[in-house]
């Protein structure tokens, strides 16, 4: 059986969480950006992230170097997500 989640662990405490199974629902959410600050947990569609640098809809702003980690993400969570093989 395919394994249908993964992380990805990134900078300063953020995360992608990966899930194929979320493909499969109107309106999910298959990738999923984490970020712990001060205790409190902020969060964010891969794709608004990417597009915006900011979790929570401007709560949190990402700093350069997690910008361009979730950059260069794109490919890796692109071919997980859509890649039958996995």
């Amino acid at each position: 059986m395919a394994k249908t989640t993964t992380t990805l662990s990134g900078p300063n405490g953020m995360w992608i969480e990966l899930d194929k199974a979320q493909l499969e629902i109107e309106g999910g959410t298959p990738a999923m950006v984490y970020k712990r600050v001060k205790g409190r947990l902020h969060s964010g569609t891969f794709d608004c992230v990417v597009a915006n640098g900011e979790l929570d809809t401007g709560d949190v702003q990402l700093n350069k170097s997690e910008c361009q980690w979730l950059d260069d993400q794109q490919d890796k969570v692109e071919a997980w997500l859509f890649n039958a093989g996995n």
